[in-house]
């Protein structure tokens, strides 16, 4: 990504500084992080279609590989007919839940950074950290931030860069 791209990346992300993770949810592969101060009016959400993964110390705490393991719930089940795609019987579910239940009131951001790929570094207070992967080399979507007041100001990301369809606020296109 060159230069000008990053800079109305950046400046659209800046918007999640001391904002709180207050949920998740997925659809399929597709993973919704929900910024705000209230859940049921998020004003910022972050769509994953690519790896991404929480860590703590040196731990990794939640991933997007866990989507494809099942729950402690379902640890039984036959894993040639496991249904990863629905939501809530994968270890991810678990564990995204538990992870925002315990931490509704201290995971706000502290520090965002974005990579020349596209990758998107979120530090949030008490250590945790939060990083996605440019997985791709084509121009599919890998993750996108949109600002819910005002649904036209989108920032989408592929395996290519920062995307054409990108709808930033012409103020920070130049």
């Amino acid at each position: 990504m060159d230069k000008n791209s990053l800079t109305v990346v950046y400046n659209a992300m800046i918007q999640l500084a001391g904002q709180s993770l207050c949920g998740i949810t997925r659809d399929g592969l597709t993973v919704t992080f929900k910024f705000g101060n209230h859940l049921d009016l998020p004003g910022l959400l972050l769509v994953i279609d690519c790896g991404f993964r929480f860590t703590l110390n040196d731990n990794v705490i939640l991933s997007s590989m866990d989507i494809f393991l099942t729950s402690h719930d379902n640890e039984n089940v036959d894993i040639d007919t496991f249904e990863f795609y629905e939501a809530g019987n994968s270890l991810f579910d678990e564990k995204s839940n538990h992870f925002i239940e315990n931490n509704k009131t201290t995971l706000k951001i502290s520090s965002i950074s974005i990579s020349k790929w596209g990758d998107l570094k979120l530090e949030f207070e008490e250590g945790v950290w939060f990083n996605t992967f440019t997985d791709i080399s084509t121009d599919e979507e890998c993750w996108r931030f949109i600002t819910t007041e005002s649904n036209s100001n989108q920032i989408i990301i592929t395996g290519q860069g920062l995307s054409t369809d990108s709808t930033a606020p012409p103020e920070q296109q130049n």
